[in-house]
């Protein structure tokens, strides 16, 4: 199979950088046959440009594998970037489900509690 991140092969695990460490988590998820994959704000420590590199790398798989990611985030470039489906939770419940772009949009619309 091939899982379309790029991880460097030759270098040993200390070695590498935590967004690779993701990518290598990730795709050691794939290789066991998960049908559903959970990543918890997988974005967390990533530079912009490594952001990009995973959100493809999710499509990909999701395309090529037919794999279902659940994401959990509070970065919402990422979730429109490779997310075909959000929901926005509040108070632990879903309130919205949809399209990313418009869910985002009815988060939009949500007032901003006092004091924050």
């Amino acid at each position: 199979r091939t899982y379309h991140f790029n991880i460097p092969l030759d270098e040993k695990v200390k070695g590498l950088a935590v967004a690779v460490l993701q990518q290598v988590e990730i795709v050691k998820v794939l290789y066991k046959g998960a049908d559903i994959i959970i990543l918890d704000e997988p974005t967390g420590t990533m530079d912009p440009i490594t952001k990009t590199i995973i959100a493809k790398s999710v499509i990909r798989a999701r395309e090529t594998l037919g794999e279902t990611f659940i994401v959990v985030s509070h970065d919402m470039d990422f979730i429109l970037n490779c997310s075909d489906r959000a929901a926005f939770m509040k108070g632990g419940k879903v309130i919205s489900i949809g399209k990313p772009d418009e869910v985002l949009e009815e988060f939009a619309m949500e007032p901003v509690p006092e004091g924050e």
